[in-house]
């Protein structure tokens, strides 16, 4: 059977407003949906309904109203108790020979009764009733317009579908106005004049925050006793959100609102270091769409862990502000709510917060901080108790724990290291924690950190600074947030698009959260060469096929004999020596050292750390090679130094100028395809 389409129409749209009318004051849009869906259950479209009686007799068209208290079978295996009143259309009669009446009855509304009698359909039955037992019709009892509407049972999905239903409608009427979640009729509004003006005089003068209820007692003289005070405050609080947004903020929707100025309200955050201008992004070589897949497949594994609170390891900037900043993903927790009570779990005292949603961050944890007396990295818990209230907590260490405090100058709006220790209590990230050295280093590079304009540079100087330089700059992420943060005010979302936004980060598949910097996708080629031990190109011994042709052969030339001989002793001596010491040849010590640093993960490849295993598979291949040529090279030298003695006492003859090992054998090959071609 195809399923009743919920929708709203221009009676249900005038019932609403005779609703409001009839009460005088604002309707939550829940109390208005559940009026109106036990009116449509009911659907008695104006006739009276009648109460059933099985004495007295009924006929086909009247609704009478059946009070069940009884099982009813709502499928093949489900059944359920069910309890209340219904209004039935009686569709069909059949008269008895024994007296009395069977009455075929519809059910024409909503909610779990419909399904009863949808399920009667299924099954090709019939809801029948009998009646008259007495043979009179008379006297009928009618049901009253309020208790039919009490009475009549609901379905909560029909509820809520039909909620949100009333809620656009009414929205998008021009006779209707809304505030938090309640309706009122415009032609129904008190005169408030011009409230904006007024008010912000009031706060003006008497500075902080004020209420709604007070607003109105104050400023308009109506007790909350006041049969209309509700439309009063409705009344001011539209004006105040339309002509007094510029000026005047509202910092909560509960008891119908509370109001502060603007200007009060942003200065709470001006000279905070948390309320410096956040860095700008940079570029960006990676698309929005690719950098929010990586994102959401690094943190998988933390979107796995099911827990009821939120999660942080506090800053410098965070603790020295006050705050606490709130990831992008959990902001629409707060929804419109400004002023947060935070509650103390384990000393249950309060304490009242700002959230300022358009910075993502929480300010008033002044004395929160001041009690614990957290650190960098200390761990802290926030969860959501109800409405704008939450609990929070600290983590206490097994131990007293000992680090290095830095200061905040306000001044100067920078941070001084002083290196006196401080003590905390509170459990912190030991991988996270910025060390004394790297503290004193923050000092040193302040001048020069705190100039980059874009957050992707200033990613490139903490890497190279603070990574590990002979593992490719490795640095823990959160650390180099951390450091990241004191130079410049980051927000955690945009640290994150640019480490996945660009390629020269990228993650370590060995260790969780540890991340990597690739300077030569970054035009630092030659920055890379300087932290390198051994130049992959000094290693290149063996040059490629195209790069022979490079190599220039001297000519032979005549050479003087006195010449000839001083070179040969010089060499004669050299060689001597060499073997004397015994020492491993340069081009095969070169090759194991290579292959020793590669696989201690010292050093890469000329073309990054992608090339390494291109590297290590060449170099096996090649060192066999190496050894072989390198042993007759060294024969072949030694048997030319033999023939050369003999022929020191001759005449001069032409001689090719030795060019060392890798020239001859160069030239014997160039040697070899000369006569080859001949």
């Amino acid at each position: 059977m195809q399923k009743k389409k919920i929708s709203i129409d221009e009676s249900d749209i005038e019932w609403i407003k005779n609703l409001i009318r009839e009460r005088g004051a604002p309707l939550t849009l829940e109390e208005i949906s559940t009026q109106l869906a036990r009116k449509k259950s009911a659907l008695t479209e104006g006739k009276k309904v009648k109460i059933f009686n099985p004495e007295l007799d009924y006929e086909v068209g009247d609704l009478i109203y059946k009070y069940y208290d009884e099982d009813l079978k709502f499928s093949r295996e489900k059944v359920e108790h069910f309890k209340g009143g219904v209004v039935l259309r009686v569709i069909g009669k059949e008269k008895r020979p024994e007296g009395f009446s069977i009455l075929r009855v519809t059910y024409d509304g909503t909610g779990l009764f419909k399904q009863y009698i949808d399920f009667l359909e299924r099954t090709s039955s019939n809801l029948l009733i009998p009646c008259g037992f007495s043979g009179k019709s008379e006297p009928v009892e009618y049901l009253e317009d309020e208790e039919l509407l009490m009475d009549v049972p609901l379905d909560q999905n029909y509820v809520k579908k039909l909620s949100k239903i009333i809620e656009e409608t009414l929205k998008k009427s021009d006779e209707f106005i809304h505030w938090n979640s309640y309706f009122f009729l415009k032609e129904l509004l008190e005169n408030v004049g011009d409230a904006s003006k007024r008010v912000e005089e009031y706060l003006r003068e008497k500075g902080g925050f004020e209420t709604t209820y007070n607003l109105v007692e104050k400023l308009y003289s109506v007790k909350f006793t006041d049969e209309k005070f509700y439309s009063w405050c409705i009344s001011l609080n539209s004006v105040l959100e339309t002509k007094g947004k510029g000026k005047i903020v509202k910092i909560s929707n509960h008891d119908w609102g509370k109001w502060g100025l603007r200007s009060f309200f942003t200065s709470i955050k001006e000279g905070l270091p948390i309320g410096e201008k956040p860095l700008k992004i940079g570029n960006l070589r990676r698309s929005r769409k690719e950098i929010a897949r990586n994102i959401w497949k690094f943190y998988a594994e933390e979107r796995k862990e099911k827990t009821q609170h939120l999660r942080f390891y506090l800053t410098w900037r965070e603790i020295f502000s006050g705050a606490l900043r709130i990831p992008r993903e959990f902001q629409s927790v707060f929804g419109e709510e400004r002023e947060i009570i935070l509650t103390d779990q384990e000393k249950k005292r309060t304490y009242n917060a700002f959230y300022y949603p358009e910075d993502g961050f929480l300010l008033g944890l002044d004395e929160i901080y001041q009690f614990y007396s957290p650190i960098q990295g200390s761990l802290f818990f926030l969860q959501k108790e109800d409405f704008n209230k939450y609990i929070f907590s600290f983590r206490k260490a097994k131990k007293v724990i000992t680090a290095f405090k830095c200061e905040y100058d306000k001044e100067q709006k920078r941070f001084i290291f002083s290196g006196q220790p401080v003590e905390t209590h509170t459990e912190i990230n030991k991988t996270i924690l910025i060390t004394k050295d790297e503290l004193s280093k923050i000092a040193s590079f302040w001048d020069e950190g705190v100039k980059f304009e874009n957050l992707n540079d200033l990613l490139h100087f903490v890497f190279t600074n603070f990574g590990n330089p002979q593992e490719s700059y490795k640095i823990y992420l959160l650390k180099a947030y951390h450091i990241a943060d004191m130079f410049k005010n980051v927000r955690k979302e945009d640290f994150e698009t640019v480490i996945f936004g660009n390629p020269e980060f990228f993650p370590s598949e060995d260790e969780k959260g540890y991340f990597y910097l690739d300077p030569t996708k970054i035009g630092m080629e030659e920055e890379v060469k300087e932290e390198i031990e051994i130049p992959v190109e000094e290693l290149e011994i063996f040059p490629k096929d195209e790069e022979v042709g490079e190599i220039e052969i001297m000519e032979e030339e005549k050479i003087p004999q006195e010449e000839i001989v001083e070179e040969k002793e010089l060499e004669m001596e050299e060689e001597k020596k060499r073997k004397e010491e015994k020492p491993p040849s340069f081009e095969l010590e070169i090759y194991r050292k290579f292959k020793e640093e590669l696989k201690k993960g010292k050093i890469k490849g000329k073309k990054g750390g992608r090339k390494i295993i291109e590297e290590r598979i060449r170099l096996e291949e090649s060192e066999k090679e190496a050894e072989i040529y390198i042993k007759e090279s060294v024969e072949e030298k030694e048997s030319e130094k033999k023939e050369e003695k003999e022929e020191v006492t001759k005449q001069p003859v032409k001689e090719t100028p030795k060019i060392g090992i890798l020239g001859a054998k160069l030239s014997k090959v160039l040697s070899g395809k000369k006569e080859d071609k001949k």
